[in-house]
């Protein structure tokens, strides 16, 4: 278990178990009553009890439970802290609507099958519950009050559709979620799932800049702690440096499947993805960068009788169609 002090109010916690998506943050801001965000993992979150016991503080002291998003790395925990503590969980309305039903994150998020949870379980990250209701569904610009400790809602709506962030004017300390990845050449941290968007991504990233955290505390790897906005510039030239790649390959050979890009960026960036990580993507952050370039009427749809987003071409606009 890893406790590690980020502010003397915030603490990060996580298990010394690393997942192929890497390591998921659990967040802890002390106050008289304490602000969880996200659960991690594990089904039963022993580090945040260890981290608990370090800080002297114990499982009824949380007062509160904010959750990012509804993905299964984010809801390790959250079935036996819902039973074990009285805190108010808080989430987004589509993320409130995705926890009525566990097999709706599966198949909607990522477009696979609901068993794919029994694969999830075997390498240590799964759903367990069925179904489970918030106590609080939290909007934009929603402030979240613990005494002096205030926390502003941010909706980005990137990486997945109900993604929130919080922002802590408080030491500007900005709690990401899954929303910012400065690093182009991770495969083990997908960009965006089945319902996000690559524009509203980028919109978040540009509020983020303007926000000049001081400190940026993400679901995954290490918080930034230094140059915090330098952090966040990086992550736009990443978004920028996938959509690039991806019109490179239209413009060395004018049509493509979704596959046949997908096979091009990997190959340019030296991906290396798990299987069971790429069959949980499900091709998504390519094909909403493709969605993207649509709306941006840069490519268009090849007409197609039949067949899933795989088998589908685009090509290059053509203006004179």
């Amino acid at each position: 278990m890893v406790c590690e002090e980020i502010t003397p109010e915030v603490f990060r916690v996580y298990d010394e178990y690393r997942s192929d998506i890497g390591f998921s943050n659990i967040y802890l801001i002390l106050d008289e009553s304490i602000i969880l965000i996200d659960t991690g993992v594990k089904s039963k979150p022993l580090a945040l009890l260890d981290a608990l016991k370090t800080i002297g503080k114990s499982l009824e002291d949380i007062g509160y439970i904010l959750l990012t998003h509804a993905h299964p790395d984010i809801l390790g925990g959250i079935k036996w802290l819902a039973n074990k503590t009285k805190a108010v969980i808080c989430c987004s309305q589509p993320s409130a609507g995705l926890l009525k039903n566990f097999d709706d994150i599966l198949v909607k998020s990522f477009g696979v099958n609901k068993n794919f949870n029994r694969l999830l379980w075997h390498k240590g990250i799964g759903i367990n519950f069925n179904s489970l209701t918030p106590g609080r569904v939290i909007a934009h610009k929603t402030v979240i009050s613990v005494n002096d400790r205030k926390l502003i809602v941010i909706e980005s709506n990137g990486h997945c559709n109900g993604h929130i962030c919080f922002w802590m004017p408080q030491g500007n300390i900005l709690f990401s979620g899954d929303e910012l990845f400065p690093y182009f050449n991770k495969p083990n941290m997908f960009m965006i799932d089945r319902t996000g968007s690559f524009a509203k991504r980028a919109f978040a990233l540009k509020l983020f800049k303007e926000l000049k955290p001081q400190i940026i505390c993400q679901t995954h790897d290490l918080p930034v702690m230094y140059d915090a906005v330098n952090a966040v510039s990086t992550a736009l030239e990443t978004q920028d440096w996938w959509k690039n790649i991806v019109l490179e390959y239209f413009n060395l050979y004018s049509e493509a499947s979704l596959l046949d890009v997908e096979k091009y960026v990997f190959k340019c960036f030296n991906l290396k993805v798990p299987d069971y990580i790429v069959k949980l993507e499900n091709h998504s952050t390519i094909l909403k960068i493709l969605e993207f370039l649509e709306a941006e009427s840069l490519i268009e749809k090849i007409p197609c009788k039949s067949g899933g987003v795989e088998k589908q071409r685009w090509r290059i606009k053509s203006f004179d169609s």
